[in-house]
């Protein structure tokens, strides 16, 4: 029987692929990797690597103890270590020990950090965590879908409010993880899975500001379009903070409404002040104005806090969803109609006197021309000449 090392699925001898998942079940491990079977912690079985960056490598695993999925990441700075085919151990380079040693402790506190939010939705859960092989593992619930980088090079975009929805989870997650001193560096639409429950964070960056010390490791730290030009020094030269965070989640948001990040950060530097580009795409300009400010060149013109972005955003929506009814007629409107109202009962009661004037004259007039009338015909009757207009 051969394991799926990419779902852990049983698959006969002669089979090539993986019913379950879909996946070739020959896989070609790199040399740094850990090899799939690799049990760890006497605890946890590994699978395929599922994710790699400047400094960790994370893999599927197995509980062999809850016979449950997980996923660890385990902690491989590629500028400051290296490791063998044949061996699990990593071997630290000469010149980063310190700066591995930092890191390491970096790396422990983040899922301390994490562990501790574990009611925090918009996150992936944090099992635990331990040291082996020379270096660190933290232990994740495994995440099941699809990131919205896949997501979005599927549909393209998506509006305004559908991204709002999507995101605002996240940021209200980052906000209590800022509150806890801690900020991610690393926000963009890769590092957001999309599942059954809601948009997830993964991968937080705590180690960034220890690795950026040493200019080699600057490419680890840039993600071009979503990182702020501040993540481009180093980090005893630069001023980041949860503003930092702000700029990227608005480069996510941007992304989902345009189709596209935001131009890149040091290309924007050139003329700070120059409007955002929306690619022709119709955007509220309340929208805009939001988007404008989090996305600013300048850290300080930023909204300084995840949680100043949440409130300028909620503002928008509520507008959106119940929009301000008009403003009720003005005063001078109102006075002109009411003297419109005046003029016209004036003249109805001028044409009511003068009705009332025509019915009381005709009233006294009728019997007089009556009574000048009846002696004229009573005389031709006695003349025997008849009513006018009769024949004799």
């Amino acid at each position: 029987m051969k394991v799926c090392s990419h779902c852990f699925a049983q698959n006969e001898d002669s089979v090539r692929f993986c019913p379950e998942c879909g996946k070739a079940l020959a896989y070609d491990c790199p040399d740094h990797h850990l090899r799939p079977g690799t049990v760890l912690k006497g605890q946890y079985q590994l699978g395929a690597a599922i994710g790699e960056g400047g400094f960790g490598i994370t893999y599927i695993a197995r509980d062999l103890q809850l016979n449950l999925t997980v996923a660890i990441k385990e902690f491989y700075p590629h500028d400051f270590v290296t490791r063998g085919s044949h061996t699990k151990n990593i071997t630290v380079l000469t010149r980063g020990h310190e700066i591995f040693r930092l890191g390491k402790k970096k790396f422990l506190e983040e899922a301390q950090i994490l562990a501790s939010l574990d009611e925090v939705s918009g996150i992936v859960d944090v099992i635990g965590f331990f040291e082996e092989n020379n270096t660190a593992y933290i232990v994740m619930k495994y995440l099941r879908g699809e990131t919205l980088k896949q997501y979005l090079k599927r549909v393209g975009k998506i509006s305004f409010l559908d991204a709002y929805r999507l995101l605002r989870p996240v940021m209200e997650s980052l906000s209590k993880v800022h509150e806890m001193g801690m900020i991610h560096r690393d926000i963009a639409p890769d590092n957001i899975m999309l599942t059954k429950g809601g948009a997830k964070l993964l991968d937080f960056g705590a180690a960034h500001d220890v690795f950026s010390e040493d200019e080699r490791s600057l490419s680890v730290m840039i993600k071009r379009g979503y990182s702020p030009f501040e993540q481009y020094a180093r980090a005893s030269q630069s001023n980041q903070g949860p503003w930092t965070d702000v700029y990227a989640l608005c480069a996510t948001l941007f992304h989902c409404i345009v189709g596209r990040a935001p131009e890149e950060a040091l290309i924007r530097l050139q003329a700070p002040d120059a409007p955002l580009s929306f690619d022709g795409v119709a955007v509220d300009p309340q929208i805009r104005a939001v988007l404008t400010k989090g996305l600013s060149v300048r850290p300080e013109q930023r909204f300084q806090s995840m949680r100043e972005l949440i409130a300028a955003l909620d503002g928008v929506v509520s507008t959106m969803i119940h929009p301000i009814p008009p403003d009720p007629v003005p005063p001078v409107g109102k006075a002109k109609s009411a003297r419109i109202l005046r003029t016209v009962g004036i003249v109805l009661l001028v044409l009511a006197a003068i009705l009332l004037g025509v019915l009381i004259y005709l009233q006294n007039t009728a019997p007089q021309e009556t009574a000048a009338v009846l002696p004229a015909l009573a005389q031709q009757a006695a003349a025997g000449t008849g009513a006018p207009g009769m024949g004799a």
